[in-house]
């Protein structure tokens, strides 16, 4: 958000509120992604969208 700042994007004044929302928009993916990942990993093991052993 500062570099948006320094390159002229975002006015300095906007700078806090851009951090703030960007903050909560964070907050809301990681409340709302256990939620979302336990109904949606059965649905992603039953289509076969899942690949195993590619690192290990």
């Amino acid at each position: 958000m500062w570099v948006l700042t320094e390159l002229g994007f975002v006015p300095i004044k906007a700078y806090w509120l851009g951090a703030s929302l960007w903050i909560i928009g964070d907050a809301i993916v990681l409340i709302l992604m256990p939620f979302l990942s336990r109904y949606l990993t059965p649905i992603v093991e039953r289509y076969g969208l899942l690949n195993k052993g590619w690192i290990s």
